[in-house]
């Protein structure tokens, strides 16, 4: 995804780590509840991405709207 960094490269690896925290944002849409991205288009492309690295069990610690 443009902008993003490459989850593999920061992930430190599955002796360290118990569970993934998932933090998603959405915004810069057309207004209206129609133009909701919905959960998939907030968090897919970094589950997809997380699925590659770990099976960790993974939680969303935080998520809302941006202006």
């Amino acid at each position: 995804m443009e902008g993003s960094t490459a989850l593999a490269g920061l992930y430190p690896g599955d002796e360290y780590v118990d569970w993934v925290g998932l933090v998603g944002y959405f915004g810069h849409f057309e207004s209206g509840p129609s133009a909701s991205p919905g959960f998939d288009g907030v968090f897919a492309p970094t589950l997809d991405e997380l699925a590659a690295i770990t099976g960790k069990p993974v939680f969303i610690t935080e998520t809302g709207p941006q202006p």
